[in-house]
């Protein structure tokens, strides 16, 4: 799993906006993952602001743990290997930083909308951060560079260096994500009447921007196709003719979420001619 980030601006993007978590153990864990965090990454000073908030001195960014806490808390066996994941993806990304950039490197990406606005927000004023374009129901689609460890929003900045306007930049991705990506045929395989149909791959969700590919697929499954990205790379589609049917696949689709360190969207979606509409 790839981290997701803004660079030089908030790691407080990593795992989304910060949320409210019960458990009484938050604090104890925070610092405990504090000094995990400063013997892996030396050269950064790292400081406790709040249970699951810390602070990266050198940066000046804040590192928010509430996904990656919320993981552990549902996931408690792989809890080791997911704290050493975020530390170690953390400290390529610090590497990376700075590192010149390409047209190869834009892709789109799919994301949350109150998520992303939460994000933006906390940048505050200054040079556009991001390029987010609604999509459908809480999904918005935006361009993003992609590094051997991380994911971060293209901005006003990088559309500066790549020598790339808005519109470009996503034709751009949209360009690399058809060479990175197999025919959507190969790897949608055709659930039964009742069952579902489910994509994981990097880029995953992002197979929900190009409608033509699921004509497909619709046909296929009876002309009434529903889908839900429930985590950046699932993504998870059958018949949606019942009412039944349509709940079924939310409920499948919230499990996933629940699994994922970096879960999406609970909003199943019905192929309406060339797009998306949100199913209640």
């Amino acid at each position: 799993m790839k981290l997701f980030l803004h660079l030089g601006i908030a790691f407080a993007f990593i795992f989304s906006a910060r949320q409210a978590f019960a458990q009484p153990n938050e604090e104890a864990f925070t610092k405990t993952f504090l000094q995990q965090l400063q013997s892996a990454v030396p050269s950064h000073r790292f400081e406790y602001v709040a249970p699951l908030e810390l602070k990266d001195s050198t940066s000046g960014s804040t590192l928010y743990l509430d996904r990656l806490f919320g993981y552990i808390a549902a996931n408690p066996k792989d809890s080791a290997a997911a704290q050493q994941s975020y530390v170690s993806q953390l400290s390529r990304a610090i590497a990376e930083a700075g590192k010149p950039i390409s047209k190869q490197d834009v892709r789109l990406a799919i994301r949350n909308v109150a998520k992303i606005k939460s994000a933006l927000d906390a940048m505050g004023p200054g040079s556009k951060p991001a390029y987010p374009k609604n999509l459908t129901g809480d999904l918005v689609v935006l361009p993003v560079i992609d590094t051997p460890s991380t994911v971060r929003f293209v901005s006003e900045k990088d559309l500066s260096l790549l020598g790339l306007t808005e519109d470009e930049a996503v034709e751009c991705g949209m360009k690399n994500l058809r060479a990175i990506q197999k025919p959507l045929a190969e790897v949608a395989k055709i659930p039964p009447r009742s069952g579902f149909g489910i994509i994981t791959e990097e880029y995953a969700a992002s197979r929900l921007i190009f409608t033509s590919d699921w004509k497909s697929i619709e046909e296929k499954v009876g002309g009434n196709l529903i889908a839900m990205a429930p985590a950046y790379d699932t993504v998870i589609f059958g018949d949606g003719s019942t009412s039944t049917a349509v709940d079924a696949l939310r409920t499948f689709g919230i499990q996933i979420a629940k699994q994922s360190q970096v879960p999406l969207s609970s909003t199943v979606v019905r192929l309406k001619g060339e797009r998306w509409e949100a199913v209640e």
